[in-house]
């Protein structure tokens, strides 16, 4: 009997760890601000989420990606740098496109933000762009009405860069 105890302590610590660890690298990753672009906002069949599309997903927004598109699947880093905007008449940075590699040689595992942010998203061939994996923000039912008049392309979303260059949505900014 005693090593179920031992084995059901050793799961708690491995999953408490676990999850201390993510939680860790999203909280030091580096907080950057990215627009979006104007896409459908629901569908009936996944529950509450907003659709969220970004110019950095477009290739043909992409300075530097290949005339000669590339076949099949492949990796694509793209360096963001900051850039000042007005936003709903308030100065804000978000952060633009400025170089692409293709595909994704090494990210640095720790970015130095003043000298751009490199994100790494996946490019399929077939029409929809570079996915970086936080093209949809679920939120719950309670809050539901919060985000029922909001649209993709009328505001920003914050974004902490992991290791490699993964993106995950922090928050969204109106």
């Amino acid at each position: 009997m005693k090593w179920v105890r031992w084995t059901l302590l050793a799961q708690v610590v491995f999953f408490a760890g676990w999850a201390a660890r993510e939680e860790w690298r999203r909280n030091a990753a580096p907080v950057i601000r990215i627009e979006t672009a104007p896409v459908d906002p629901r569908d009936l069949w996944s529950g509450q989420y907003l659709q969220l599309a970004y110019p950095i997903a477009a290739v043909e927004r992409l300075p530097g990606f290949p005339a000669v598109m590339p076949s099949g699947s492949v990796s694509v880093a793209v360096r963001l740098v900051p850039r000042p905007v007005r936003f709903n008449g308030v100065p804000a940075t978000v952060w633009r496109a400025d170089e692409v590699r293709v595909p994704a040689a090494a990210v640095p595992a720790r970015q130095d933000p003043a000298q751009g942010v490199w994100v790494v998203g996946s490019w399929s061939g077939r029409g929809r762009g570079v996915v970086y994996g936080i093209e949809r923000f679920y939120f719950s039912e309670k809050r539901k009405e919060e985000f029922a008049g909001r649209r993709s392309g009328a505001l920003h979303v914050e974004c902490a860069v992991g290791r490699g260059g993964k993106l995950s949505i922090r928050r969204l900014v109106e």
